[in-house]
Formats: C-alpha cells, sequence, structure tokens
C-alpha cells in the first residue's frame, strides 16, 4: 500500500453491520450495482405487472405466475449480490 501523506491517520475499525450497511449505502459501485437489478427486473415485467402478480398471489390466483415472477426477480438478485461480492472482494486485493 502507498504510503499515506501525514495529514491522514489510519485507525483501526471494527465493522459491524451497521457500519457495512452504510458504506454500502454510501458505495456508488454498489448503488449501480442495485440499479442495474431493478432494470433487469424492469425489462421484463412493469411495475404495473408486478403488482398485479403479486396481488394476485395474495388472491391465490395464477400462482404459476408467481413463481416464475418470483424465481426471476430472485436470480436477478442473487446476481446483484455476486457482483457486489465480487466488487468488495476487488477492493480487499487492492489494500
Amino acid at each position: 500500500m502507498p504510503e499515506q501523506p501525514k495529514q491522514i491517520t489510519l485507525e483501526p475499525v471494527s465493522v459491524t453491520a451497521e457500519l457495512k450497511e452504510q458504506i454500502e449505502e454510501a458505495s456508488p459501485h454498489i448503488q449501480l450495482i442495485e440499479k442495474r437489478v431493478c432494470e433487469e427486473i424492469a425489462k421484463k415485467y412493469s411495475i404495473e405487472d408486478e403488482l398485479k402478480i403479486i396481488r394476485n398471489k395474495i388472491n391465490g390466483k395464477e400462482l404459476s405466475k408467481y413463481t416464475e415472477y418470483n424465481s426471476y426477480v430472485e436470480s436477478c438478485i442473487t446476481e446483484g449480490k455476486l457482483n457486489i461480492a465480487e466488487k468488495i472482494q476487488e477492493q480487499e486485493v487492492m489494500k
């Protein structure tokens, strides 16, 4: 790691779940990944479609459509989480 300027003091920090959440919320990389996950879902399902599918599921209708929708959304979320983990790992390697 390159030497830091004198005005910067390095201090060890315990990364709590709360701090991790704050870092993730502030990270432009993670925000971009989360935005891409939403965009990927929106390519297949409009907000109106999502609401209708969920409403029908609640009312016990068209459960197969909900299963298909939920599977797709979960796969998008999983892909996003993998991308976030890769980004975090990249930053760990850079240290």
